[in-house]
């Protein structure tokens, strides 16, 4: 009988030890996905604000009232436009990073669609100079 008490304890003990390492394993992976939806998060904001001066450049380039204006505005819009690419592009990166991507999908898709705002009336303007 104690034979099969010490087995029995035995294997208890390396079951709570797989149950203990589970439990990290999930605990470490919350932990990850919180942190990642936090910078995701943080990022997302970051390029919200960045995309709402959007419209004061595109004020900036529809009323340029000559051909240096023009080109002044037209290259800090490009500039503009190559920051909030990439802003995007690292957004994208932590999006795949995340055990579900398709979960920011939308997100994503829309500031994408905001980021392109004015970007034909920019350049329709740009073949008339």
């Amino acid at each position: 009988m104690t034979i099969q008490l010490a087995e029995s304890i035995n294997h208890s003990t390396q079951n709570n030890h797989n149950i203990i390492s589970i439990m990290s394993e999930m605990i470490a992976t919350m932990e990850n996905d919180a942190k990642l939806k936090k910078e995701i998060l943080f990022k997302v904001d970051e390029i919200s604000m960045e995309i709402s001066k959007k419209d004061k450049l595109c004020y900036d380039v529809v009323n340029a009232t000559h051909n240096g204006d023009y080109y002044k505005a037209k290259m800090v819009w490009k500039q503009f436009r190559n920051r909030v690419e990439h802003a995007l592009g690292e957004l994208n990166k932590r999006i795949q990073w995340t055990r579900y991507p398709d979960e920011w999908s939308e997100t994503y898709e829309l500031l994408k669609r905001r980021a392109a705002l004015h970007d034909d009336e920019v350049e329709r303007l740009g073949k008339s100079y």
